[in-house]
């Protein structure tokens, strides 16, 4: 008796996040990956390394390695005044339609002067471009002198490129930085609070000025501070300055196909 068995085979999607590795994934250490520098703009974004004395604006420390010899982009004020208003512009290529969870790490750097004249400031802009417009930006950032944490939920029907912005209109010294950009399929899972300040833990201060945002702590209550906080400066004999701040935003476009 001969027995016949029918298989079949159903492929079904993976419902995991799926992160977009070489289209918009990159930490700079081995160049720009595959995002490109606009055509269109006035001005590019430069990769840089912490330890680069004759630049006192930048970074002293990459975020993905924590160091000196790790790399970030950055756009610079110039050292003569400039006439107008100059961009920057960093492109992915195009992303498929959906939801899409991008996160990146910012960095910005006035001077003093700088921030009485707020006019005159430097901008970080981001952008969803699904066609051939560039829009209103989708998120803007004109403060804020560590390595912070940004994510941005993006659900549009259409496929769309994100475009990073540096908007350079400042005469005084001043810098903007990227680092560790990152786009994963579905939403953005990670809690973030939603303050101006940051995600500060129990018991430890938020505090801002001029050219810092984060947490503060009594040297007598490290002992309090999680090993996984960011040392980022110490202030002489008074305070240390940890990186807990991260922003969170949605971004839905309702435009049908």
């Amino acid at each position: 008796m001969l027995l016949l068995v029918t298989l079949t085979v159903v492929l079904l999607p993976c419902l995991h996040a799926q992160r977009f590795t070489g289209k918009a994934d990159c930490t700079f250490e081995q160049g720009l990956c595959s995002l490109k520098q606009a055509q269109d703009d006035s001005w590019d974004w430069e990769r840089r390394k912490g330890n680069d004395r004759y630049y006192k604006t930048l970074p002293k420390q990459d975020h993905s390695l924590g160091t000196g010899e790790g790399y970030f982009l950055a756009v610079r004020s110039p050292i003569m005044p400039i006439v107008g208003e100059r961009s920057a512009r960093l492109e992915t290529g195009m992303l498929r339609a959906g939801r899409h969870c991008l996160t990146f790490y910012h960095r910005y750097y006035a001077s003093y002067m700088a921030y009485n004249f707020p006019a005159t400031m430097n901008k970080l802009n981001v952008y969803v471009m699904s066609g051939d417009q560039l829009g209103d930006a989708l998120w803007s950032i004109k403060d804020g002198d560590l390595w912070t944490k940004a994510q941005i939920n993006i659900n549009t029907p259409r496929d769309f490129q994100i475009i990073f912005e540096a908007e350079v209109r400042s005469e005084f010294k001043g810098s903007i930085a990227l680092d560790d950009i990152s786009i994963a399929g579905g939403s953005c899972e990670e809690s973030c609070k939603d303050s101006f300040y940051g995600c500060c833990m129990d018991g430890i201060t938020s505090a801002a000025g001029p050219n810092y945002q984060g947490c503060r702590a009594e040297l007598e209550n490290l002992i309090q501070i999680p090993e996984d906080s960011t040392k980022i400066e110490q202030f002489p004999g008074k305070e240390m300055m940890y990186d807990r701040k991260c922003w969170k935003l949605n971004y839905a476009n309702a435009s049908t196909l």
